[in-house]
């Protein structure tokens, strides 16, 4: 035993090198015969199993991965390209951490190893779609005479639809036409963009449809005149009494309408009626408005009548020669002493 510890000892240094060369030589001969590569390869992680209600707030980022093993088998993969891809059917809204799953071919795996992040950052948000009625937005020049009717469009309403976030932005739908030089009425089709509080346009959204058809007509703008009041009495007051004196307040009203029949009026007939009218009186009256025309302001009208008893007539001469007859005796009040 000693011996072969002595013989063991002897020339150790030698015999170490010895080995370290032999194990040296293996190394070489085995990467001779099993050479390896390493590069590196730009991966753009995909989404899976996103439900439809959910959309990612910002893609999944890229980044670089590395790939060791026999070269030919690296050079496949990397020529192929690797795919990676994150589950996202347990994801939720927010910020997530997820692991990344690389898929390389069967065929390649056992000769190639990836190496890159396991997991990566997901940002996911609730979808939303929200319907929306159209604005219409114009420069009002209409031919002179004329004015534009309300604006129609076809359909009445459009649905953004986008991330929560954005369409909750939204505080318009908007479209807009061009009415310079317009001789008649104008319809076109146009393009509708959505717009928020500040009237800065959303971009992140989609609006479906994002084309609609606008119908802007034309109307006569009507003329107006103020036109007198002039009563016409109904009936009779009682007997023994008579119309002093009369009033209308306001004394006259605007009309609008076409300016052939107004230029037809000097006043409006307003219907008043008197019968057995015995006292004072103020009422609300309504004036008589032709056909086509209307009153251009809705406003309460009064009248107001005065009445007076009937003063008798003086008895009338007597003929020239004739002697004027007696004053009438004038009878004594009740309870006066004769």
């Amino acid at each position: 035993m000693i011996f072969s510890l002595r013989l063991l000892r002897r020339n150790l240094g030698y015999k170490l090198i010895s080995i370290g060369v032999a194990i040296l030589l293996y190394v070489v001969a085995y990467l001779q015969q099993n050479p390896r590569r390493s590069t590196n390869v730009y991966v753009q992680p995909q989404p899976r199993g996103l439900s439809a209600d959910m959309a990612l707030r910002q893609p999944v980022g890229g980044y670089m991965v590395s790939l060791t093993g026999v070269p030919t088998a690296v050079e496949a993969l990397r020529s192929q390209g690797l795919k990676a891809f994150v589950n996202l059917e347990a994801a939720r809204p927010g910020t997530s951490k997820l692991p990344v799953e690389y898929e390389v071919p069967e065929g390649l795996r056992p000769h190639v190893e990836v190496e890159g992040p396991v997991v990566v950052d997901v940002v996911l948000e609730r979808k939303r779609r929200k319907p929306f009625p159209i604005e219409v937005q114009y420069v009002s020049r209409p031919p002179a005479g004329y004015t534009f009717k309300e604006p129609e469009t076809r359909p009445d309403r459009v649905h953004v639809a986008g991330l929560e976030s954005d369409v909750n932005r939204v505080a318009s739908v908007v479209a807009s036409l061009d009415t310079q030089g317009a001789a008649g009425a104008i319809t076109d089709v146009v393009d509708v963009v959505a717009r928020d509080v500040n009237q800065e346009v959303v971009e992140k959204v989609e609006l479906q449809p994002s084309r609609v058809r606008v119908e802007l007509g034309l109307k006569e703008v009507p003329a107006t005149q103020n036109l007198l009041l002039s009563p016409v009495f109904v009936g009779e007051p009682a007997r023994g009494f008579r119309i002093d004196d009369y009033s209308f307040r306001p004394r006259a009203v605007t009309v609008a309408g076409s300016r052939e029949r107004l230029a037809a009026l000097t006043s409006l007939d307003v219907p008043v009626t008197v019968e057995g009218l015995s006292e004072d009186l103020e009422r609300e009256v309504v004036p008589r408005i032709p056909p086509g025309l209307r009153l251009l302001r809705r406003e309460r009208v009064f009248v107001i009548i005065r009445v007076q008893p009937n003063r008798a007539a003086p008895a009338p001469p007597p003929p020239p020669g004739e002697p004027a007859p007696p004053p009438a005796a004038e009878t004594p009040q009740e309870g006066a002493t004769p």
